[in-house]
């Protein structure tokens, strides 16, 4: 009979120490995934759910160290393996961490990330359990001669100011100590203490009552052991805390310059000329006005001069399409399209005001683009292929005078814009490839760009650009991705332009010879002064030869990498006459 009772007594001791443990999951999830996921809300998809897998880490650390009070009883056994199970959570999550990101630097980005990118992520979510274990044990110290409510929520209210006065440099203000982060951490301090078999596990460590109105015993001093070992864990903590002071007067300095200051521009000799004082009363957001919504009132086909086409489909899209819509829409958009006329002067372009951030209105530049190669196609309908050219020549220099500029968003931008131009030039080539003279117009325009286009992925300085890699600040792998992309998006562009300037050597060859010819090298030098290679290996483009078209297809766009982020895009064009 006694057997059984203590094996009753086992099973409901267990099924409680159960459902407390579920209890804290709970409560830990609601302070560190619910309520950081509705302010991460904007985030994009794969970054959020980067966010929530960090702090799920945390979280069962923290369950951890709770599942280790109540299994070890003795303080100083306990606290040698609380800090062995600390840093072995460190170091697993800095493995973890570097995981996450491996593919972006197995996949070739040159410089992009290094080990030591990976510390903000551990900065970051050791700074969270400091916020978690340093209130709890100030709680606790407040309240250890007579344990009451108020003595322990003071020590941990204290705690958290001390740690936002020096850790994050926050004036301290009603708003700034009563906001829902605080409120979720003191019902999880209050979840601690309230819970039967956690607080006797704590009363066991601790060595003094939990319960309001017991008087406790002073604490024991222990072994020279004991004390050596609670005194290095309050050294270490101590050392975060420093650590993390440090690292939080970078985080100002951040924070600042992405919402006062803006990156300061880098040296420039005061001879250039910066397009940014033709663009800025047409190309600033929220300063300038948006290209009017009455100039898409065109005929619906209009949208598809912006694709690729044979000639016969050019020919058959003109005859459904208005001409004076298109010029009346062009005239409204006019002005935008003169600013992008007169850059084409200008030596680069620094989007820079002191004491100001600006934001280049992307949406302008874009639909302007997208106008100019309208009247591009317009111009070529009329055999105005001169005049067609440079507009196609103006597209380009706009991408590159993006790129000019550190940002990673400009970059991006630039790419996107380059393609309007590559496509447009791509059904010139279309329109023109029995016509040596006009072959010759479109090559003279291609080399006058080539150095506006072929031009490095400089990482380091949209590094420099883009203060969220830097080394100081939390979640790279929030840029990662995007920097994924550009990296792609960016070279695909040069793939098409090199691709271009292939096919106009492919159809000169075939003008003068009769047949295209069987490999690329029998172009250079006298078609094309020399064979290109694709920007991300260095390594040769695969030419293939079939009766009547051909296709110029670049290698790389097998990696993995290319798959996931373009899908099944090919990186350039497939010609087919």
């Amino acid at each position: 009979m006694p057997n059984n009772e203590q094996k009753t007594r086992e099973k409901n001791s267990f099924h409680l120490h159960a459902m407390e443990i579920i209890i804290l999951l709970i409560s830990l999830v609601l302070l560190y995934i619910i309520y950081p996921g509705m302010r991460l809300g904007a985030m994009d998809t794969e970054s959020h759910k980067t966010v929530e897998v960090m702090y799920l880490i945390l979280i069962f650390f923290v369950i951890g160290l709770l599942i280790l009070t109540r299994i070890v009883a003795r303080r100083s056994l306990f606290l040698v393996l609380a800090n062995l199970f600390f840093w072995a959570w460190v170091g697993g999550l800095y493995l973890i961490s570097f995981r996450v990101l491996k593919e972006i630097k197995a996949d070739s980005v040159p410089g992009l990330f290094e080990w030591g990118a990976f510390l903000p992520v551990l900065f970051t979510l050791v700074k969270v359990f400091l916020y978690l274990i340093l209130p709890f044990l100030l709680g606790l110290y407040f309240a250890r001669k007579d344990f009451r409510y108020w003595k322990y929520f003071l020590g941990v209210i204290v705690a958290f100011a001390a740690l936002a006065m020096i850790i994050e440099r926050i004036k301290l203000t009603i708003p700034s100590l009563v906001n829902l982060t605080t409120i979720l951490h003191l019902l999880f301090m209050f979840i601690l203490i309230r819970l039967p078999l956690q607080r006797k596990a704590f009363e066991r460590l601790f060595g003094f009552s939990l319960k309001p109105g017991k008087k406790s015993e002073s604490l024991e001093s222990g072994s020279f052991l004991h004390g050596f070992i609670a005194h290095a864990s309050l050294l270490q903590l101590f050392i975060l805390v420093v650590l993390f002071t440090i690292s939080g007067i970078y985080e100002r300095r951040l924070t600042k310059i992405l919402k006062v200051e803006g990156p300061a521009p880098l040296h420039t000799s005061p001879a250039l000329k910066n397009a940014y004082q033709g663009f800025k009363e047409l190309y600033v957001k929220k300063r300038s006005p948006r290209i009017p919504l009455c100039a898409y009132d065109v005929s619906p086909k209009l949208k598809k001069l912006l694709d690729l086409h044979s000639p016969e489909t050019l020919d058959n899209l003109w005859q459904d399409i208005n001409e004076d819509k298109i010029q009346k829409a062009l005239e409204q958009v006019f002005p935008y399209i003169q600013a992008l006329e007169q850059a084409k002067s200008a030596d680069y372009c620094t989007w820079h005001e002191p004491g100001e951030i600006v934001i280049p209105d992307f949406y302008n530049f874009r639909e302007a683009c997208l106008f100019l190669g309208i009247r591009a196609m317009l111009k070529i309908h009329h055999e105005k292929i001169e005049e067609a050219l440079d507009d196609i020549e103006t597209i380009f220099h706009t991408a590159w005078l993006l790129n000019t500029d550190g940002s990673l968003v400009n970059h991006m931008v630039g790419a996107a814009i380059r393609n309007i131009g590559l496509c447009h030039t791509y059904n010139v080539l279309t329109k023109y490839r029995n016509d040596p003279e006009a072959l010759s117009l479109v090559e003279n325009m291609l080399s006058r760009i080539a150095s506006k286009v072929r031009i490095s992925f400089d990482i380091q300085n949209m590094m420099r650009h883009e203060p969220a890699l830097w080394a100081v600040v939390p979640y790279p792998e929030i840029s990662a991705p995007g920097f994924k992309r550009a990296y792609i998006h960016y070279y695909a562009s040069w793939v098409k332009f090199d691709q271009l300037a292939l096919a106009i050597a492919l159809e000169k060859f075939r003008i003068k010879q009769g047949h295209y010819p069987d490999l690329l090298d029998e172009l250079s030098p006298q078609y094309i002064e020399r064979i290109p290679r694709d920007p991300y290996e260095g390594k040769s483009y695969i030419y293939e030869k079939g009766s009547g078209e051909y296709q110029i297809r670049c290698e790389f766009h097998n990696s993995p990498m290319v798959r996931e982020k373009m899908g099944n895009e090919e990186l350039g064009f497939t010609f087919i006459f």
